[in-house]
């Protein structure tokens, strides 16, 4: 019986009987000595649920098998392939059981790669027949996997099949699925080079090849490659002889076959000096472990050597994206020759620091007279600044954007050198037409973008311009705005408004643009005095307009008539957020805010949009109004809960919970008992307790409290907000006459980490303490938390210890 379990991998309730029929056994039999065996550890029997369509109702059914794996295959190979009879034949079991084909042949493999003496191993033909019924990634991931560690016939196999479902992906236009194809690749060739099978190295590449003729992303394919040859996920060292493996099999592989492109991902790869090497312990369930390595200082001159021709031979025809690859290489070098901080505080050695100066300069020396193109230029000057190397410019415009300067603590200085070489590199731009200074920034997008500074770039650029002796911005912005570049030139449209140089075609012409439209906004409110201007871009305001102020800080000191035009607007929506952000904009400086009566009324009209992450501006404008007019907050907060209620969306009020927290117990009475009906009181309850527990106890004592107190309990408001300590918790809502069960379930909602005994162990440490309180109702509470939670930590433990024997494989 146990054979036979062992070999079909698991069987459930309704496969018993022809489990038992196989084995010529009644049935009850049959579950008594599979009873018996599970007893000694053998079998290992789950509760497994699953969802039953034609009843419509989760179902229940018992799961049996042989655990672990190894001991499954183990007997496996004695009952059925040792030589001697077996209790029923391999094709029996398999008629029998044809919906665990895979399984089956799964077992077989096992069998062959434990040694048994007569093993029947699944025919290429037999693997390929099961795949579609390995109804998981993981089960069809583990067939090949162990089916290609069975010979190099069976890995080149394993290989053609995932090949053929790259090749599958690419012709079917899924880039993301030929791309996780290709790293499942990476991992059968990995383990086929490690069976000294170098051939699949040469499908691998074409794989890549196929990929980056779509310019699709093969650095995650050529990365797991390497990552696998390294092989130090498992806690061992890595392995330098399989990596000077691979690099052997890539070499041998036709210069003709092997693009450069391909050739760069596996090298820089191949070459780094430092990489991670985590993996999950064994040894703790659910425990990482996070490790880093860098190379030994003869490991660096191995693997450069082996690597260092083809670089050579294969730099002059590389392309602009190539070299930046090899460029990156060559900073990860220039960090070890510098000795900089590895990662986990670790630290490079004299003897590492000299192999990586050398590799670094060898590196840069090669890439060096075939650097031709600007970005690449700049690149390079950054990577191999500290070696004494650098790449001249001859781009003056470029270089002065783009170019490295030395490193100050006096940021004033470094700025301006940085503006003087922006100056002297415009000045022949300025004696020339404006389309010539925006045709050179079209033309250096590219390049601009390969150092970041596409944006920052022509804002620098147009910037200068603002600020010239001569600057001429009404000139240099309307050819900003021809060119598309109006979301580069604020500084320009500043100057202009400041100026009264901003004409009604530009005003136009910004307000329809996009990108110019919110430097206009900004430059207007805050800097223009002509009040036709003001009028003109105000008129046309959306609330979207002012809320896009809220990194400008420029509200705060707008004149009087703008502030005054913005707080009566007739679009409420604009008046109101004009008001919060001109409010947030005092408490940020922590200045008191002058009083202005139009202000108040502008934030009666402010609308709290719920769901918006990081929105402190909402919070702060919501504290400076609680604290002005507690009156104007409760009425804000109860027209907010209306619009909630007539949304019919669900709120739980996080945005209102830190200004709630200044208003006097009066002022929270007063607003209680404006909400307490409504359908979201149990929210509101905890929003407007602002942590208050005399409140709280008051509130709840009230008669007329009619809030369910498992309603009360299930506020999101509660669960997700801040926390009160059990003990804390009983004593407010006494007058609830709550029972113990309803106040434990608390424990088990929010958010936790660690195992789940950790958990329990730590919440009884609290609950004994309870129980030992000389208040009758706490003890009682904690009397009954240790009755919930010491079987609890008792079967954790023993479910811990489960998973530390046999793993969580499968589970």
């Amino acid at each position: 019986m146990l054979g036979t379990l062992a070999l079909v991998g698991q069987v459930q309730e309704d496969q018993l009987r022809r489990l038992a029929d196989l084995l010529q056994l009644r049935q009850p039999e049959l579950v008594r000595l599979i009873r018996s065996v599970a007893i000694a550890g053998l079998v290992d029997v789950q509760q497994v649920a699953y969802y039953d369509p034609e009843t419509g109702r989760t179902e229940w059914s018992k799961t049996y098998r042989v655990q672990p794996q190894v001991i499954a295959a183990s007997v496996a190979a004695e009952v059925f392939f040792a030589g001697g009879p077996s209790p029923v034949r391999l094709r029996e079991v398999q008629d029998a059981f044809p919906e665990l084909a895979a399984e089956i042949v799964q077992v077989q493999i096992y069998t062959k790669l434990l040694g048994a003496t007569h093993p029947v191993v699944p025919t290429p033909a037999e693997l390929a027949a099961v795949l579609p019924a390995a109804v998981s990634a993981k089960k069809d991931g583990e067939l090949l996997r162990s089916f290609g560690q069975l010979g190099s016939d069976q890995a080149q196999f394993v290989v053609d099949i995932q090949v053929a479902r790259v090749t599958a992906a690419v012709d079917a236009g899924r880039p993301s699925v030929a791309e996780s194809e290709a790293k499942l690749l990476a991992a059968r060739v990995s383990e086929a080079l490690d069976a000294n099978t170098p051939g699949p190295v040469r499908s691998f590449v074409r794989v890549l090849t196929l990929l980056e003729s779509k310019e699709w992303n093969i650095r995650p394919a050529a990365r797991e490659l390497v990552e696998e040859v390294r092989a130090p996920r498992n806690g061992d060292q890595p392995q330098l002889a399989d990596l000077l493996k691979l690099i052997e099999a890539i070499e041998a592989i036709p210069t003709t076959e092997l693009r450069n492109a391909v050739w760069t991902a596996l090298a820089c790869e191949v070459l780094a000096p430092t990489f991670d090497g985590n993996y999950m312990n064994p040894e703790v369930v659910q425990q990482m472990v996070l490790q880093s390595f860098t190379w030994a200082a003869t490991h660096m001159e191995a693997l450069f050597a082996a690597m260092q021709p083809a670089l050579a031979a294969r730099a002059p025809d590389m392309a602009p994206g190539d070299l930046l690859e090899v460029v990156d290489l060559l900073d990860k070098w220039v960090r070890v020759a510098n000795g900089y901080g590895l990662p986990f505080g670790g630290k490079t050695n004299e003897e590492q620091e000299r192999s990586g100066e050398r590799i670094a300069r060898s590196i840069a020396s090669t890439i060096a007279p075939v650097t031709s193109m600007p970005g690449v230029r700049a690149k390079f000057n950054k990577a191999a600044k500290s070696l004494g190397m650098r790449l001249e410019e001859p781009d003056q415009l470029f270089a002065a954007l783009t170019n490295e300067h030395e490193r100050l603590r006096d940021y004033s200085e470094v700025r301006r050198r940085k503006e003087a070489a922006l100056d002297a590199a415009l000045a022949p731009f300025q004696q020339q037409p404006p389309d010539v200074l925006m045709e050179w920034l079209k033309e250096h997008e590219a390049e601009l973008a390969v150092v970041g500074q596409v944006t920052l770039g022509a804002w620098q650029v147009l910037s200068r311009l603002a600020y010239q002796p001569d600057p001429e911005p009404d000139k240099w912005l309307a050819a900003a705005i021809d060119h598309g570049r109006a979301g580069s030139a604020a500084s320009l449209i500043e100057v202009c408004v400041r100026r009264d140089l901003l004409t009604k075609t530009m005003t136009t012409q910004l307000l329809d643009d996009p990108t110019g439209r919110c430097g206009l906004v900004s430059a207007v409110i805050g800097l223009a005095t002509d009040s036709e201007l003001v009028n003109t871009v105000i008129e046309q305001l959306t609330g979207e307009d002012i809320q896009q102020l809220g990194s400008a800080y420029v509200l705060k000191g707008v004149p009087q008539a703008t502030r005054h035009a913005l707080f009566t607007r007739p679009d409420p929506n604009v008046r109101g957020i004009a008001a919060a952000l001109w409010a947030a904009e005092w408490s940020y400086d922590n200045e008191p805010m002058p009083n202005d009566p139009e202000w108040l009324n502008a934030m009666r009209d402010f609308t709290v949009r719920t769901g918006r992450r990081n929105d402190d501006m909402q919070g702060q404008a919501l504290k400076a109004l609680a604290a002005v007019s507690p009156e104007t907050f409760a009425d804000l907060l109860v027209k907010h809960v209306d619009a909630s209620a007539t949304g019919g969306g669900h709120d739980d009020f996080d945005e209102w919970e830190e200004s709630a927290r200044s208003l006097t117990a009066a002022d929270r009475r007063s607003l209680w008992s404006r909400v307490r009906e409504t359908k979201m009181a149990h929210e509101l309850f905890w929003v407007i307790a602002g942590k208050d527990a005399d409140w709280i106890t008051e509130t709840v004592s009230d008669p007329a409290f009619d809030v369910p107190l498992r309603k009360l309990l299930g506020a999101s408001r509660f669960q997700f907000g801040p926390r009160y300590p059990l003990e804390t918790l009983g004593e407010m809502l006494r007058p609830l006459n709550w029972e113990p069960d309803d106040l434990l379930r608390t424990l088990d909602v929010g958010s936790f980490s660690g195992e789940d005994h950790e958990r329990h162990a730590n919440k009884l440490d609290t609950l004994r303490r309870l129980a030992a309180s000389d208040d009758p109702d706490i003890a009682r509470l904690g009397e009954r938390g240790v009755e919930i939670y010491e079987p609890l930590l008792k079967k954790a433990l023993a479910e811990a210890r489960q998973a530390a024997v046999h793993g969580t494989h499968g589970f």
